[in-house]
């Protein structure tokens, strides 16, 4: 049985629902106390759930049907949409409705529904559910899906616009509320939010939980404080999970503390029989690539293995399973493993390596420019290329050799071969991809069958829907549209003949198709950001209204607090109502039509207009409408689809997620739908795709065999340990000390480690703060900055460590340097970075930076940690017999910019006050040690030297050293009159003069 879900308040009060639904849905709502379940419910519900009751026994047949009656009545009255569910929807949320579960569905496989299911299942003022891990677009995506749904509870954000004072407002309100990872967890560290109400937490995009620490670390603190909360997770990267090694499936159901995981491949049992059972009819035109091209196509795939197998030798420290992934087949076609890994730490990177993965790049655009494009734009880029005209890409400074190949000679020739090829009559020929010729086939098909429905009177406007790889595919498929291959071609060769200073005729347009019916999408609109901004700023007004009335709503609750009588509360007061599938409805055109009491349909409209569905003046043909849109943007994609509703979708490059989202789209609407696929036979982009859908099936199959293996404990791990403590004696009647909770004030970015999460579970309090100065103050006198290898790299070349070390020494009495990483206690090889021997120029300064900062601060501590385990056992030392640092002490403590100091040099009468209000004051100056070594390079001046004058209270700055006399520098230098004469001399010397 086809079953739905209906969000909104239901009118027809006590309705009977069926126990196995009943129970997973009045699970999440039962793990509240009977306090909070009273002040989150308004009084008239609290009146409602006084009087009924839900009898447990399950219904028979003619009760459902009877309840199905009642529905639709109240349907009708309410003019709620309703939500269809897939088969396997259903009974994947019916089966994981009371667990904790990681959901891993295959890419496209309509995720983005699974998700948003749940979220109208959790829109009640009576659930209060976080949803972790999302950015603006989804955020935009969803919250527009729930408003067209009619929620009862609207979704809100929270996120750096509201005060603190609003968000407590709004975390009473109840509801899915999309919450920033960084506000939530200081908030729960601050206790700023009502922890006994949260109901659960949901997770998107859980995969990239493995390499971030915030979202896990929400998820212990919530799962201590309230152990029955429910987590749901959701991720449709089953390669990014595989693709890190064994057990990494292990270590993810660890972090999210789950207890259950639920795969959904493509191959499974139940989404197979549903998306066959009405498979949108397929037509694959298989085009042959032109020998010319493959003359080309081969020897560039070829460069690009051999690219990669040189990028793996001169990377020896990557992991085995990406060292065996680099050596596949199809390392040459999508890029491999090794360059994903590499260009996430690109500052530690060789200059080979880089120059490599830079070529990479080039030589697989030129690729898809051969094959998605045409080659007259490949020859022009390769061109470019190999003369060196690229600034960006100088054959001698930026490249390794491959241009100079003789493989290279080859695609270049056979480039030139096409381009420059000549008919009979010596007349440049039109050589086009033939791709072209397929596309134009088959629109040319589609017209003729929304011609033959023209003539017999069927006037449903047809839609079209083109997909290609990317928007420079788009422009040339819109311009191909509108002018016609003839003469696109020869306004290419006209491109190319002005390159060459010579001359070219340009044919007239021959369009394939009207240019008024052809829209062209891009993934990046400014209509489309426009609205979202829109959306929430009006979402942020509402959620400071819903602020405002939160206190009187909550305040009149608990006035009927005692008239609730400890009744169940109905399952209708959830906003969820189950559905029976509506027999009868085929099509999409009849669901419209019967969706909604008092609408009219565009036919029945028709009809009362001209007394018949056809007019009485029929219009002339016109082409069907075409929208062009990019691969990459899955909800743009979805929404395009949801809106047009084409009856026709051209593929004319093939991607794996847009043709199962189209899949999906056809098995929820069950509208009639006619998908070409275009594709080069034997070749790179077949390869491709065939790729992309083997690594899928490989993850899935490991990830089936790891989870048949997993250990999940019975009870989630949330203690903390026992902070060590210094026994101190007892003797001589001394009173012991109450002993205190030791605590760390950790900087807001560094909760994007490991660390914080590893301190609060040896027993250390975390204190999330914004400071300026260090990473972890764990006292008054004691500052840590922690870095990473590559981090610590980027800050000595761009110098930042050095200010950072420099407010550190003014500040703190005791200075600790954090190096995080394992790199260094690797077996040290050739090539292995800046701290493992590597002797590239670039390395060879990152060590002379880092001795310089070494020599140049002394008091500095140095120490190098193994991982985040060492460093939590080396602060718990460090803490011992230390008090507390002080929030407020912290804070104040702000970055002395050396900028101020200069900026004051442009004006002798502000110097002259600062020194006489410093004068007054009497405290001691801080100096710039930027300005201290600069001046050190001034002859005559040591650095004693220059210490003592820049404490010295008659010169401040850099202007009244230039100017001052003789006398004045003999005051500030201790009456040395031999080095005051070489400073004047210096500072006065005519630079004309040699």
């Amino acid at each position: 049985m086809l079953t739905t879900t209906h969000i909104g308040r239901d009118t027809t009060g006590g309705v009977k629902f069926p126990s196995t639904i009943l129970n997973e849905v009045a699970l999440p709502f039962s793990s509240l106390s009977d306090q909070t379940r009273v002040s989150l419910m308004d009084e008239n519900l609290v009146e409602e759930a006084d009087k009924k009751s839900i009898k447990d026994e399950p219904l028979s047949s003619d009760e459902e049907d009877e309840y199905a009656i009642q529905v639709d009545e109240a349907d009708g009255e309410e003019d709620l949409e309703k939500t269809e569910l897939l088969p396997y929807e259903n009974n994947l949320m019916v089966d994981t409705m009371d667990d904790d579960v990681l959901f891993i569905a295959a890419r496209g496989l309509g995720l983005e529904r699974l998700f948003q299911l749940h979220l109208q299942l959790y829109s009640s003022q009576k659930l209060l559910v976080l949803v972790l891990n999302t950015n603006q677009n989804d955020e935009y995506f969803f919250l527009k899906k729930l408003k067209e749904c009619g929620v009862d509870s609207p979704p809100k954000v929270l996120n750096s616009e509201l005060s603190v004072q609003l968000r407590e407002s709004l975390y009473h309100a109840g509801g899915v509320q999309f919450v920033t990872s960084r506000i939530l967890m200081t908030d729960l560290l601050t206790g700023r939010i009502p922890v006994e109400n949260v109901s659960g937490v949901v997770v998107y995009r859980a995969h990239t939980v493995m390499t971030s620490f915030q979202e896990s670390f929400i998820i212990r603190l919530l799962r201590e404080k309230k152990p029955n909360i429910f987590v749901k997770a959701f991720t449709d990267s089953a390669s990014a999970i595989a693709a890190r090694g064994i057990g990494q499936l292990q270590r993810l159901v660890d972090k999210l503390y789950v207890r259950r995981v639920r795969l959904l491949p493509r191959f499974d049992v139940e989404v197979k029989s549903c998306f066959e059972k009405d498979a949108p009819r397929l037509i694959e035109i298989m085009v042959d690539v032109p020998m010319s091209y493959r003359k080309a196509i081969t020897p560039l795939v070829d460069i690009i293995r051999t690219c990669v197998k040189e990028l793996k030798q001169c990377s020896p420290r990557i992991a085995a399973s990406v060292a065996e992934e680099s050596a596949s087949p199809w390392s040459g076609i999508t890029p491999s493993a090794l360059e994903i890994e590499l260009k996430k730490n690109t500052i530690t990177l060789t200059e080979k390596q880089q120059r490599l993965l830079k070529e990479l790049d080039e030589l697989r655009a030129i690729l898809g420019q051969i094959q998605d494009l045409d080659p007259i734009t490949a020859y022009r880029s390769f061109k470019s290329i190999r003369s060196g005209k690229d600034v960006s890409s100088s054959v001698i400074n930026a490249n390794s050799g491959w241009v100079f190949t003789r493989t290279a000679g080859k695609i270049y020739a056979a480039l030139e071969d096409i381009v420059k090829a000549r008919d009979s009559k010596g007349e440049p020929a039109i050589l086009h991809p033939a791709k072209w010729a397929a596309l134009r086939s088959s629109l040319e098909e589609i017209r003729e069958t929304a011609v033959r429905r023209f003539t017999e009177g069927n006037t449903t406007p047809i839609n079209i829907l083109i997909l290609a790889s990317s928007n420079t595919v788009c422009s040339q498929m819109a311009e191909l549209l509108r002018f016609g291959i003839p003469s696109l071609v020869s306004n290419l060769h006209k491109e190319l003949a002005n390159e060459e200073g010579k001359d070219c005729e340009v044919l007239d347009a021959s369009p394939i198709w009207e240019p008024h019916r052809i829209a062209l999408f891009g993934m990046d609109t400014k209509q489309y950001k426009k609205d979202r901004e829109g959306m929430m700023t009006e979402l942020i007004q509402e959620q400071k209204k819903v602020a405002r009335d939160g206190r009187k709503r909550r305040a009149k609750a608990q006035g009927v607090k005692g008239k609730s009588g400890g009744a169940q509360t109905l399952i209708s007061e959830f906003g969820i109502v189950h559905y029976k599938k509506m027999r009868g409805w085929n099509t999409t055109e009849e669901r419209v039509a019967g969706s909604k009491d008092g609408e009219v349909t565009e036919v029945e409209a028709n009809t009362e207009a001209g007394g018949s569905s056809q007019p009485c003046d029929e219009p002339p043909f016109e082409d069907p409408q075409i929208v062009i849109l990019p691969h990459g943007e899955r909800y743009k994609l979805i929404n395009h689809l949801e809106s047009l509703k084409p009856e026709f979708v051209v593929f004319y490059n093939t991607d794996l997620v847009s043709l199962r989202i189209v899949e999906m789209f056809k098995a929820v609407e069950q509208c009639p739908m006619n998908v070409y696929s275009l594709m080069y036979r034997e070749s790179t982009e077949e390869d491709r795709y065939l790729c992309a859908i083997q690594r899928e099936q490989l993850a899935f199959e490991q990830l089936l065999r790891e989870q048949m293996v997993l250990l999940i404990p019975r009870e989630y791990n949330v203690e903390r340990e026992q902070p060590p403590v210094i026994q101190k004696s007892t003797r001589d009647g001394r009173a012991t000390q109450p002993a205190e909770t030791p605590k760390i004030i950790v900087d807001m970015r560094e909760f994007n480690s490991e660390l914080p999460t590893v301190l609060y579970q040896k027993g250390i309090d975390v204190v999330p703060s914004t400071i300026e100065v260090g990473d972890y103050i764990l006292s008054d006198e004691i500052a840590v900055e922690r870095k990473a290898l590559d981090d610590l790299t980027q800050s000595l070349h761009s110098g930042r460590i050095f200010k950072q070390i420099q407010e550190m020494t003014l500040h703190y009495k005791h200075t600790v340097l954090l190096i995080e990483s394992r790199e260094k206690f690797r077996m040290k090889m050739v090539n292995g970075g800046p701290f493992q021997g590597e002797l590239s120029r670039r390395c060879r300064d990152t060590r002379s930076l880092f001795c310089i900062l070494l020599r140049s601060t002394p008091s500095i501590q140095c120490v190098w940690s193994l991982d985040p385990q060492n460093t939590a056992e080396l602060f718990e030392e460090l803490k011992m017999n230390q008090a507390n640092p002080s929030v407020e002490k912290a804070l104040a403590i702000k970055c002395n910019d050396g900028a101020n100091e200069q900026g004051s040099s442009a004006s002798t009468d502000k110097s002259s006050k600062a020194s006489e209000n410093k004068q007054k004051t009497g405290k001691p100056k801080n100096i710039n040690k930027v300005l201290q070594r600069q001046l050190t390079n001034i002859p005559g001046l040591a650095a004693g030297d220059v210490e003592r004058i820049m404490k010295s209270e008659t010169i401040g700055n850099l202007y009244e050293l230039a100017n001052a006399s003789e006398s004045t520098l003999m005051e500030a230098n201790g009456q040395n009159a031999v080095q005051a004469q070489k400073l004047v001399n210096f500072f006065s010397v005519d630079f004309r003069n040699m």
